[in-house]
């Protein structure tokens, strides 16, 4: 027993032998002075505050096209929910591909998927061989940390040693529920929900300064889900940058019938802990658009922009409508147009503006009327030729 263990037993005796109530009984001065002298300090003294320097910086990963506006904060874990198949690991390998291209390193942890088809991924969203060497590419089987004995794993060991070799900026979860999985935690227990985030993401900050993403799942069901993922509102407490619901507005998929498919979904806001995304929005309010093409070629491709600068795509197959309709007829008038596709007029009239937005229709003012008709360039541009 060293020299530690027996003045701390000899006072938990001292204890023992006192009266029955020893909730405010302490050790003499000079037997703490004992016990402190040639520790390190515990988290339980000051941080010198004078001559620290600040940190309170906005998002700087994940850009909004066009803006100079960012939605990941660095330093900081941040979170995206969503329906599973609604784009969340989509949009952090667009994130990933950012950062990459600034020449910083990402960290990989997938609970979800395997090596084979992330790599599939990177290659759809064209992230080259070269690139492909800045991101480390983790899947764990082992836990972290064990319960039983409140004590580290040797894995742990692995994990902190990763991180202070990577030097890495940016790093994604995937997902919060997989990762609680392996460790065996539960999802609904606020306290097993903190444990994951001290272990797992604040480790990752602690060591690197990397903006940490969060992808987790929602419940099937909209009704009553609120701002929170699967599990307990601690998942939403613990997140010291900003977090997102994903939602799908028009489905997506890999266009495997030789036509580019569109898609498009809208981030909203569920928390920013530092306060400069949300710029006065409430709750669950967009804060971004995603815009979705996937080619015949196995390409996808995405543009993350601002919510007010955007039309979401409208259905391909009134799209197509509308193209083939200006085909036979060109020179149609706007309610001849609607006439010839048919269906829901508001659906048509949404999907004639948004072609015409983009410059796949040209209108022609003649006297009191406008006539349409189609510019074939700009619709091999969008792949809707």
């Amino acid at each position: 027993m060293s020299d530690l263990e027996r003045q701390l037993e000899e006072i938990f005796a001292k204890i023992d032998e006192g009266p029955e109530d020893v909730t405010n009984s302490t050790p003499r001065p000079e037997e703490v002075a004992k016990i402190v002298e040639g520790r390190e300090p515990s988290s339980w003294r000051p941080i010198p505050l004078e001559g620290l320097e600040s940190d309170d910086s906005p998002p700087s990963i994940l850009a909004i096209e066009g803006t100079g506006r960012h939605l990941l904060y660095k330093g900081a874990t941040n979170s995206i929910s969503a329906e599973s198949e609604a784009g969340k690991s989509w949009l952090a390998i667009v994130a990933a591909r950012e950062q990459i291209a600034r020449g910083h390193r990402v960290l990989w942890i997938d609970f979800e998927d395997n090596p084979g088809r992330f790599k599939a991924r990177l290659d759809a969203v064209s992230i080259t061989a070269e690139e492909v060497k800045s991101i480390d590419y983790v899947r764990p089987f082992e836990a972290l940390w064990n319960a039983r004995t409140n004590s580290s794993t040797a894995a742990h060991a692995d994990f902190v040693e990763l991180l202070r070799q990577g030097r890495y900026e940016f790093a994604v979860v995937d997902t919060m529920t997989g990762a609680m999985s392996v460790e065996g935690l539960d999802p609904n227990i606020g306290t097993e929900v903190e444990a994951i985030q001290r272990v797992l993401m604040g480790r990752i900050v602690k060591e690197t300064g990397a903006g940490v993403l969060v992808l987790d799942h929602v419940t099937k069901s909209s009704d009553g889900r609120g701002r929170y993922a699967i599990g307990s509102e601690r998942k939403l407490s613990g997140i010291t940058g900003a977090a997102y619901s994903l939602e799908v507005e028009n489905p997506w998929s890999r266009a495997l019938g030789g036509v580019p498919v569109h898609g498009s979904a809208v981030l909203k806001i569920t928390k920013d802990r530092p306060g400069f995304v949300r710029g006065g929005r409430s709750d669950l309010s967009a804060v971004a658009s995603i815009e979705v093409t996937a080619d015949p070629d196995g390409g996808i491709y995405f543009r993350v922009v601002d919510p007010r600068d955007t039309v979401p795509c409208p259905p391909i197959d009134l799209v197509s409508k509308i193209v083939e309709a200006l085909r036979r007829f060109p020179g149609m008038s706007k309610s001849s147009l609607e006439a010839e596709v048919g269906g829901k007029g508001t659906a048509a009239r949404a999907a004639r503006d948004w072609l015409i937005d983009r410059g796949a229709i040209v209108v022609e003012s003649r006297g009191n009327g406008s006539y349409l008709t189609l510019n074939e360039t700009r619709l091999r541009e969008l792949d809707l030729a």
